[in-house]
């Protein structure tokens, strides 16, 4: 041993304090020679110091891990400390990531040797990768969410914003990254943005929503619903909002249209020549009109003024069911004229729809307002009757009945999105996966080509639904007008496409039996999550007992094509579950995976496109579902 590995002896005897400490340490001299290496060394490599301490070089030590390193070694050879990670294979075969130093050693400025300092950073590498697909997935929500999504730092200006927010508001992305928030926000409503912000900001709240109007680009005013949360750092110090925007214009738009309305109603009731009234005495008996009655009634005052009581403006039927429930009510029989009067005779006041009829004999309705007249003393002494002809409101409620109708068809269909993106991607997203895991594990180049080949499809498929999902968004309101001609057996084949990685995981296969020249009508989007969530569930509820075969048949009947999908899988006990198969939440295996959506989900597709869903059956034998599509 030279002079100058002499000197390195005592610190090499101070190391042994290292066995104690989860790091592994070593010294190599400048021969690559180990001149040291503590417990946690010979563990990883599965050596021992007898093999390794002044025997071992560091060449025979990493094997072809030594080229890699080796311009990190003649940096540290060279004096300069050296930082780098490695994955290991151990001896048990486990793969390990490491992060390793190299620390020159140097005596009279000459370098001897060098430390080696390496430290398992496997479990960090697998938080930091859980950390990118969590970061992946929410990338994906927001590009691809249907409202308008932003990443807005704490002063107003926007970080990032997704394709949807940009079309609502008309300005491209960068146009809007050089803007705040505030540069497009109405006057009116920034006061209250900025006071929510800041409550948001001072952790006086946790979130805030609120209506706000923004400004298109082309200048038109944009009416939105604003929901606003925070994101902070580990420190609980602001980092950022995120901000969801939905367009609510059309909504408003029927609200003053509505309010519009309303208002011309109040000023026909504030104009006594368009509203009933008429007064009588206790008997009942009519004693005065106003010109509105005349108006709307076609009667005159000397028609019915001390000769008739306002049944002689009811119905017979009106008037009798009313009786039925009045004396149903207070448990007293209720008759004639006190139809009309009960509730005032007991202090109260009534407003309620009744129908009028003109002199003509026509109908109209009209909420009819009925109070007592009374003296100084509080006694009655006649009653006062204010009709107000409704037959606008009327048609403004059936108007607006209508528009929530088809809001409602709306958000039934939004969250029917929701369902096909969490289905069809989640599955496609299994399948790239599998084959990605298959590419890892498979050395023979022909069969990498042939799964890359697979893999090549599975894309497409992706990229096609994802074409298909983008239609959903745009359909129009008469979900028949977006119906398509499609090619049955190419849907079918696509579909047995996205699932191919899926099929050859569970040791099965899927024959596609349909005529290749079969056409329906459907949306792609509906047929892609049908065929999907039906074959993905053949291949979930399989046999283990047997090879899992799936077989696609379809036929003409009537109006419709039968798609009907056979597996021979676990089978459904239909005695016990026949009626709860299409339910929501409802399973039957007792899956870990199943949330008992996807059958309620395809058979509401399938409605939707005119057709209906059956199912035949039998435990331990497989199941058939038969799927009627239009064919016109």
């Amino acid at each position: 041993m030279n002079e100058k590995n002499a000197a390195v002896e005592p610190n090499l005897r101070g190391l042994l304090v290292a066995d104690y400490v989860t790091i592994m340490l070593a010294y190599w001299d400048k021969n690559l020679v180990c001149r040291f290496a503590n417990a946690g060394y010979y563990t990883c490599f599965g050596k021992t110091g007898e093999q390794m301490v002044n025997k071992m070089t560091l060449r025979q030590l990493l094997g072809p891990v030594y080229e890699q390193n080796l311009p990190y070694i003649l940096g540290a050879l060279a004096g300069e400390n050296q930082s780098f990670e490695r994955e290991l294979k151990t001896p048990g075969g486990k793969n390990m990531v490491c992060f390793v130093n190299y620390f020159p050693d140097k005596v009279d400025g000459e370098v001897v040797g060098f430390f080696a300092h390496v430290s398992d950073v496997s479990e960090q590498k697998v938080v930091e990768e859980k950390l990118r697909v969590s970061e992946q997935a929410f990338r994906g929500a927001f590009e691809y969410a249907a409202t308008g999504m932003a990443l807005v730092d704490i002063t107003g200006k926007w970080i990032k914003v997704n394709n949807c927010l940009t079309e609502m508001i008309g300005y491209t992305t960068d146009e809007l990254l050089n803007l705040t928030f505030q540069d497009i926000t109405h006057p009116d409503d920034l006061n209250k943005d900025l006071y929510l912000l800041d409550e948001l900001l001072a952790g006086q709240r946790e979130h805030y929503h609120m209506e706000k109007r923004y400004f298109h680009k082309n200048g038109h005013i944009l009416w939105t619903i604003l929901a606003v949360s925070l994101v902070k750092d580990r420190k609980g110090n602001p980092l950022y909002c995120i901000s969801q925007i939905t367009d609510i214009s059309q909504r408003k738009a029927a609200e003053e249209k509505l309010q519009n309305v309303v208002s011309k109603l109040q000023a026909i009731l504030e104009g006594s020549s368009q509203v009933s009234i008429l007064s009588t005495n206790l008997d009942g008996i009519i004693t005065s009109i106003n010109k509105g009655s005349e108006n709307l009634l076609g009667y005159t005052a000397q028609d019915l003024v001390g000769k008739f009581t306002p049944a002689v403006l009811h119905t017979a039927e009106e008037i009798e069911e009313r009786s039925n429930e009045l004396t149903l009510l207070f448990g007293k029989d209720i008759r004639g004229f006190d139809v009309f009067v009960e509730f005032v005779k007991q202090g109260r006041f009534e407003t309620r729809e009744w129908t009028y009829v003109r002199k003509d004999g026509t109908h109209f309705p009209v909420q009819l307002i009925v109070t007592g007249i009374k003296n100084q003393q509080g006694q009655i002494t006649g009653y006062l009757g204010v009709g107000t002809d409704i037959s606008k409101i009327k048609a403004v409620e059936n108007e607006v009945k209508a528009v929530l109708d088809l809001t409602n068809d709306q958000n039934k269909r939004l969250l029917n999105f929701a369902h096909i993106v969490s289905h069809n991607l989640r599955s496609h997203s299994s399948n790239l996966k599998m084959l990605l895991d298959y590419i890892k594990t498979e050395d023979n180049e022909e069969s990498r080509r042939e799964i890359f080949g697979m893999l090549n499809d599975a894309a497409s498929n992706l990229q096609e639904t994802i074409t298909h999902l983008n239609e959903v968004v745009a359909i129009n309101t008469n979900l028949e007008e977006s119906l398509k001609t499609l090619n049955l057996w190419s849907a079918v084949n696509g579909a047995i496409g996205s699932i191919n990685a899926l099929l050859s995981g569970a040791n099965g296969i899927c024959i596609n039996n349909v005529d290749p020249d079969e056409e329906i009508k459907g949306f792609p989007a509906y047929i892609d999550s049908v065929l999907l969530n039906t074959l993905t569930n053949a291949i979930k509820y399989r046999s283990p007992a047997r090879q899992l075969v799936i077989e696609v048949f379809a036929k003409r009947m009537g109006n419709f094509v039968v798609l009907s999908i056979q597996d021979n899988g676990l089978g459904i006990d239909l005695e016990r579950n026949g009626d709860k198969i299409f339910g929501m939440y409802k399973t039957f295996h007792g899956n870990k995976d199943a949330r008992g959506i996807g059958l309620f989900i395809t058979k509401n597709q399938v409605e939707a496109m005119g057709g209906k869903m059956e199912v035949e059956s039998q435990v331990d034998k497989g199941s058939t579902f038969k799927i009627f599509l239009n064919v016109h």
